[in-house]
């Protein structure tokens, strides 16, 4: 006899298992969401493909907006048919100082050269844990910075990311794999927003395209760090 047929229905218990076994992974389901920034949801743009606001898919409403003074774009099909935001001087400006925050994943793609020394993927400005680019070498950079130690090759895409539970030990991690462990004791430091693609100054520009922003104010589980990088790559496809 067949375990489930239209005249012999599974129990409801048993059917609302199977759903929830079946559910597909989302970054949401890791506690301590305060940021998710990704490209098919909530990315917003004019007809000239402008970014007005790019809307934070968390609980937390950390949207980020239009900066008239340093204009950001949207670009199609930047990695893996997905879009991304163009970033070459532009910035979006967050509502919020992510001052909890102590991951940060971002989905980026390079430019074939940087031109300034120092370049802000996140910033929450005075200091708090943030991603950045210098040069090639990506980390977190604040009160004399952290490198990775590890490069990122022009015009290619990259799943990186920086955790930190105290602001002073890191872990740097990319395409799955953790690349350094270092510290510096500056600790975090707070002031009151937060920017992408730039810095508060407006002068410190990454020349990347980003297509997805996650952070969390805690440092998930190993298994959940494995959940997370899996549902990235196989939405990137890029290791």
């Amino acid at each position: 006899m067949p375990l489930y047929s239209a005249t012999c229905p599974l129990p409801k218990n048993q059917m609302l298992r199977r759903h929830q076994a079946s559910a597909p992974f989302s970054p949401a389901d890791i506690t301590g969401l305060s940021l998710w920034l990704k490209p098919d949801a909530g990315l917003n743009f004019n007809g000239s493909d402008e970014v007005t606001q790019w809307t934070d898919q968390s609980s937390i409403g950390n949207d980020f907006s239009q900066d008239l003074d340093y204009i950001a774009y949207r670009e199609a099909d930047v990695i893996n048919g997905y879009d991304g935001v163009y970033f070459e001087g532009g910035r979006l400006n967050g509502s919020n100082d992510i001052v909890t925050a102590k991951t940060i994943y971002a989905v980026v793609r390079t430019f074939g050269y940087q031109t300034e020394a120092y370049s802000a993927i996140l910033e929450c400005t005075g200091g708090s844990l943030y991603s950045a680019i210098s040069d090639t070498e990506w980390g977190s950079y604040f009160n004399g910075g952290i490198s990775s130690n590890d490069s990122l090759a022009t015009n290619t895409p990259a799943i990186i990311a920086t955790l930190s539970d105290d602001g002073e030990t890191y872990t740097f991690r990319k395409n799955g794999e953790t690349i350094t462990n270092d510290t510096n004791g500056n600790g975090f430091y707070s002031r009151s927003a937060s920017y992408l693609g730039n810095d508060g100054s407006g002068g410190q520009s990454a020349n990347v395209y980003i297509s997805e922003i996650i952070v969390y104010n805690n440092v998930p589980s190993p298994a959940n760090i494995a959940l997370l990088e899996t549902y990235l790559n196989t939405k990137y496809a890029i290791y």
